[in-house]
């Protein structure tokens, strides 16, 4: 399969990864489309943990207590 780019500013971009990697082109764009899924993956993989996260915290039952300025300040010793 090939593949044709007609926008000159991708082809240029990716000429200048491919240059600097000191790569082939079709090597350049495998490689940036290899890293781009990693990144997807790494991303998704976060949002599923933080999602738990949420659900174990969501699971604590309410105190009722309000946290105000001051609550926060002695937290972090500004007081």
């Amino acid at each position: 399969m090939s593949l044709l780019i007609d926008d000159p500013e991708t082809v240029a971009a990716i000429e200048a990864l491919a240059d600097s990697k000191k790569l082939s082109v079709a090597d350049a764009v495998k490689d940036a489309i290899t890293n781009e899924q990693l990144r997807v993956a790494q991303h998704a993989e976060r949002l599923a943990r933080m999602k738990a996260l949420g659900d174990k915290i969501a699971q604590y039952p309410p105190t009722g207590l309000k946290a105000d300025k001051v609550f926060f300040d002695e937290l972090g010793g500004n007081l």
